[in-house]
């Protein structure tokens, strides 16, 4: 399989078999036992890349990130793309929840219809199957609305038909 030694010892195929088996620690007694494991429960603090622990922000410094955030021109050209997601992504909520209300109301209104024929007053019945409707027309009505002047390729998961 392998032709040169290097390869081999790279991969630690030359080690005797003692060494090659996974060296757990071995306590004696459940003193020690303990110990160990109450030293891999302790919460593990973030480091910086040198292993010092991370310190807060002081003030000082502080003051001047701020200072430099409104002064920077990209950082206010990213303010201009957040507004501009954060539009979009309203823009897309309120059409998932226009979707799952048309929905909805569309589910009631056959569910309405399905009882026709047990009802005695058929003319009740899709009157407010009628009316019904109506808000539905008018929240398709509110989709288009707010699609207006917009990329429909954009928003096309947002909504369903109904």
């Amino acid at each position: 399989m392998f032709t040169h030694g290097a390869d081999r010892r790279n991969l630690g195929l030359n080690r005797p078999k003692a060494a090659q088996r996974s060296r757990a620690p071995r306590c004696s007694s459940s003193l020690a036992a303990a110990l160990l494991l109450s030293h891999s429960a302790r919460p593990q603090y973030k480091r910086d890349v040198n292993g010092n622990s991370r310190r807060k922000k002081t003030d000082s410094v502080q003051r001047t990130d701020d200072s430099l955030s409104q002064a920077s021109p990209v950082l206010a050209a990213f303010r201009v793309f957040q507004q501009e997601l954060d539009t979009k992504h309203d823009k897309y909520e309120r059409l998932v929840k226009l979707s799952r209300d048309i929905t909805i109301e569309s589910k009631r209104t056959i569910f309405l219809l399905h009882r026709v024929t047990s009802v005695p007053s058929v003319e009740e019945v899709l009157s407010e199957a009628d009316a019904k409707l109506d808000g539905v027309r008018q929240k398709i009505g509110l989709v288009a609305e707010e699609l207006r002047g917009e990329d429909l390729h954009q928003f096309h998961k947002a909504f369903t038909s109904g």
